[in-house]
């Protein structure tokens, strides 16, 4: 059809149902997929897919279910997934595409709109639409698709294989490149020559697609109601253990009987021994800088910010399942609470808040666990003499494991600490701002869906 004005019509699906042993051979072929698919060696959109050409003219042979596959697996772009203002737009769309048809417009047309219209449950639709090319101009690349593909259908119902000059200049709106036209086209047309005019004129009046499609959306509340529990809708604490020092063994002991390691001076060597383990301290205190800030690649803050962006990410996008018109007004009320932002306001505030809490305690709590060692020769010299001459040979040594295994130790049982109530404070925000809130409107929007299921 694009760049030219022809419908592919095979004309198979009428003509080639009226004879016996086509029948034969479609029953045949049907009762071969029902037994696949009754032993569970295949998907019955599979099979169906299988059947390749065979598919022509094989609507009268099928079943309600076996039709709605049929619809489900010949329709790339659902036009449920539409916003609802898209969908109001798609049908006023057909009934001025009918309107224009004038006397040709057919029953199998009539049909069809009101198929569509039932499948959207618009029950005020627009009549008359004044400027054709707002087409172009919706921004969702699968939306115009959508909308194209149902357009196609409604022009394969018309009498004849041709498009009109009007329709060919409509067509020419759509921001959709010749290729993805055309791949469009051959789905629509395939499914034609499967069916046939009266299969396609009922596929969104088709009892099982429009229960299928309700199913769906009953199960869609079941999941967004099952995401927002807290046992699901919670951020999950990172694990954290003790902050080891990058440690320099040459500085981590000196040994006061090692004369390459040793101190004549004993202030020099406890001045030494306080200034390495200041610098240890200082580079645990940095890593655990890196958990309790708000930003960084270790930030717990940074982690469960992604954590509830992910989650709010799946809410969306299961919420999205359950708008309609019925439901729009309620769907938008729950919208405004999947948000992020009062959450992690109040969330950095207590950041900052148990950071300071939990800082490592001040290097001078450690020094008292430095271990010193003397070297005195004046222990083994003999006479008073000997032991004065000895003792000015003294030699010095420290060690800073013991401190260091503290220092350690006291970083991961406050970093745990801080951990455990950050993703305390974290949970309890997002049951406040969000997960209490929306709960509240679960029952009016189960409501808004079953009063459908049974509309």
């Amino acid at each position: 059809m694009f760049g030219t004005k022809k419908m592919y019509k095979k004309g198979l699906a009428d003509a080639m149902s009226a004879y016996e042993a086509f029948g034969k051979k479609q029953e045949d072929a049907l009762a071969e997929i029902r037994k696949e698919v009754r032993e569970g060696k295949s998907q019955l959109e599979d099979a169906l897919s299988g059947l390749g050409d065979e598919l022509n003219g094989i609507y009268d042979y099928l079943d309600a279910k076996e039709k709605a596959a049929l619809y489900h697996l010949n329709t790339p772009y659902d036009i449920k997934d539409m916003e609802e203002s898209e969908q109001r737009l798609l049908v006023a769309l057909l009934y001025q595409l009918a309107e224009n048809e004038g006397e040709r417009l057919n029953d199998y047309q009539r049909t069809y709109i009101h198929g569509v219209q039932r499948y959207l449950e618009i029950t005020n639709p627009q009549i008359g639409l004044d400027d054709l090319s707002v087409v172009g101009e919706i921004d969702s690349g699968n939306t115009q698709k959508a909308i194209l593909q149902t357009v196609l259908e409604f022009f394969y119902l018309q009498d004849g294989d041709e498009i009109s000059e009007d329709q060919e200049d409509f067509l020419e709106n759509f921001s959709v490149n010749k290729k993805q036209a055309t791949t469009i086209e051959n789905t629509v047309s395939r499914l034609y020559n499967a069916v046939g005019a009266k299969g396609l004129a009922e596929k969104y009046g088709n009892d099982e697609v429009i229960q299928q499609a309700k199913e769906q959306t009953l199960a869609a509340f079941d999941d967004f109601e099952h995401l927002m529990d807290s046992e699901y809708f919670h951020v999950r604490s990172r694990f954290v253990s003790n902050i080891w020092a990058d440690k320099d063994y040459s500085n981590v002991s000196r040994s006061a009987y090692i004369d390459d390691e040793c101190y004549k001076d004993n202030s020099k060597c406890r001045n030494d021994s306080e200034r390495y383990l200041e610098r240890y301290w200082r580079q645990i205190e940095k890593k655990m800088g890196a958990y309790t800030k708000r930003y960084g690649d270790d930030s717990i803050y940074k982690s469960y910010s992604e954590q509830l962006e992910s989650l709010l990410k799946t809410a969306k996008t299961r919420l999205a399942k359950l708008r309609n018109p019925r439901t729009a007004s309620i769907v938008d009320q729950v919208s405004e609470y999947l948000t992020k932002t009062k959450v992690l306001d109040s969330l950095g505030s207590a950041n900052d808040r148990l950071a300071e809490k939990y800082q490592l305690p001040h290097v001078g709590n450690y020094t008292g666990e430095i271990s010193y060692e003397i070297n005195d020769p004046s222990e083994f010299a003999d006479g008073f003499l000997g032991r004065m001459i000895a003792s000015g040979f003294k030699k010095y040594g420290y060690s800073l494991d013991s401190a260091l295994d503290s220092i350690s130790e006291d970083s991961g049982e406050k970093l745990r600490d801080f951990v455990e109530e950050l993703t305390d404070q974290a949970n309890d925000y997002i049951d406040r701002y969000i997960l209490v809130p929306i709960q509240g409107l679960l029952p009016s929007l189960h409501d808004a869906l079953y009063d459908q299921e049974n509309a």
